[in-house]
């Protein structure tokens, strides 16, 4: 199968690759299709690194609320 990244079923499939969502069988056909084709290698690779950074990127990002809180009730104590 010829991946289209305008396809929202093919960006739906990718993005189950992507996250391990698939079972063992279907992600063997998938990889089949991916390495059949070149274009589908470049999609796939292109797309893995902007799963990868954006999940660096939200990994970074968490805020822990109670703390956000304590530092926060902290300065307001401090400015009384």
């Amino acid at each position: 199968m010829k991946l289209l990244e305008n396809n929202t079923e093919h960006l739906e499939l990718i993005a189950k690759y992507l996250a391990n969502e698939m079972d063992e069988n279907e992600k063997a056909n998938f990889e089949i299709d991916i390495a059949l084709d070149a274009d589908n290698q470049r999609l796939i690779g292109e797309m893995k690194r902007d799963w990868t950074m954006l999940d660096s990127y939200n990994n970074r990002k968490k805020v822990n609320a109670n703390n956000a809180w304590d530092k926060l009730s902290g300065r307001l104590r401090d400015e009384n």
